[in-house]
């Protein structure tokens, strides 16, 4: 599981940086290795309650940066907009072949 997957400046060399380390220490052999991969994603109701309890936060929460999209849940959210889930699906999928070729990825929300 990785999660949260935050964008930023520099994002693709740590998470890649990661992946190596995962791959260096994970078993070659593990047949079995799946990845969850989650983007950050906040509520409305969340993100107020974080500000309410630490107004100095950096977690990137600017709405308008954002795509509201409804949840399963009946409850809206605000995810990536589709151009940058689209880049990190890219960087995941071909990370994740390139160091753990044997991992599947489960999904990617």
């Amino acid at each position: 599981l990785i999660a949260p997957i935050f964008v930023y400046e520099g994002w693709q060399e740590e998470y890649e940086r990661l992946l190596e380390q995962l791959a260096k220490t994970l078993d070659p052999t593990a047949t079995d290795l799946t990845f969850e991969l989650i983007t950050h994603r906040y509520t409305t109701k969340a993100k107020n309650l974080i500000l309410s309890r630490n107004p100095e936060s950096e977690l990137p929460m600017v709405d308008e940066e954002r795509k509201y999209k409804y949840g399963q849940f009946g409850y809206g959210k605000f995810v990536y907009p589709a151009d940058i889930y689209a880049e990190v699906k890219s960087f995941f999928e071909e990370k994740i072949k390139q160091y753990l070729p044997q991992a599947e990825i489960d999904y990617l929300v």
